[in-house]
């Protein structure tokens, strides 16, 4: 109740757009005949919950329209074994929240004809409900080149399926594709905490050798959409190129004691041991927690 309470300062912000905002505990719902106003409040509502260090759900949050809320009761055999073998990609990768580690070992069947025509009718229709976007990036890994143009629209769209995207870009042979790609969605103001942070993944995990590396740490770190989460995505990026250190430095003189000073702390493992030992010095001081990153981060650099 005490939550429940603490919360009503989201219910009566004045920078809400939308035509009814309701909440029951942490559920919100959103209503409005404008996608733009409930786009706004969504991002609105983010902002005002981040400035409290919470966070909202990107596994729990959806979006439906009129058109979408009666949902055909027969699905197309096709489907059904797409639809099951996405289950079970999503399983063997280690992505099912509920059981992360249960299959180790997977033999993934080749698509099929009929599997593969009715994929390539997806990706030629102008627009895709977030079911079949996720169902695309899950069973596609194998024919990356035929999804890849409907990346920045599922991008854009789907938000939540960005951790999809992550794994979907591992397969992509054209890294500065994917790197022209982010740089281009990054052009939006509108994005979203979870997609920043996402684009952080893709960039240390795929992209610190492309021609476009250094444009996208300032675009994700310096977007209007920033906030603490994804900035320190970018300063735990363990490396001495592209003026990550000169980034780091600054927020391990200062002393502070927060998750960006944590994340520059931890970036700091690939620095040769003079330096770190030396900027670390600093940053130890400043709090007992400081002390204790400090300390993991330089037996870390040291196995």
């Amino acid at each position: 109740m005490i939550g429940n309470d603490f919360l009503r300062f989201v219910d009566n912000h004045h920078g809400l757009k939308s035509n009814q905002l309701l909440r029951f505990m942490d559920d919100f719902y959103l209503f409005s005949d404008s996608a733009e106003d409930i786009r706004a409040d969504f991002l609105l509502i983010q902002k005002l919950l981040g400035e409290k260090s919470l966070n909202l759900n990107p596994n729990k949050t959806s979006r439906v329209i009129a058109g979408h809320t009666q949902i055909a009761a027969d699905i197309d055999s096709v489907k059904k074994k797409l639809l099951d073998r996405r289950r079970h990609e999503i399983s063997v990768t280690g992505y099912d929240d509920d059981e992360p580690e249960t299959v180790h070992i997977t033999v993934r069947k080749p698509l099929s004809k009929d599997e593969l025509e009715y994929i390539s009718q997806l990706l030629a229709q102008e627009t895709l409900e977030e079911e079949d976007a996720e169902l695309v990036l899950a069973v596609m890994r194998e024919h990356v080149t035929k999804a890849e143009r409907k990346l920045e629209y599922i991008i854009q769209t789907f938000p939540n399926l960005m951790k999809s995207v992550f794994n979907f870009c591992a397969r992509v042979q054209d890294k500065e594709f994917v790197a022209d790609l982010l740089l281009k969605s990054l052009l939006s103001r509108d994005l979203q905490e979870y997609q920043l942070f996402w684009f952080g993944h893709i960039l240390e995990s795929y992209l610190m050798n492309t021609t476009k590396t250094a444009r996208l740490i300032d675009a994700i770190f310096n977007h209007p959409g920033a906030t603490v989460v994804s900035k320190a995505k970018i300063l735990e990026i363990s490396d001495r190129r592209f003026g990550l250190p000169e980034l780091r430095e600054p927020l391990l003189k200062t002393g502070q004691s927060d998750w960006l000073s944590w994340s520059a702390a931890v970036g700091e493992r690939s620095q040769q041991a003079a330096t770190r030992n030396h900027r670390l010095g600093y940053f130890a001081k400043g709090s007992s927690m400081n002390w204790l990153v400090s300390t993991i981060v330089s037996q870390m650099a040291s196995e």
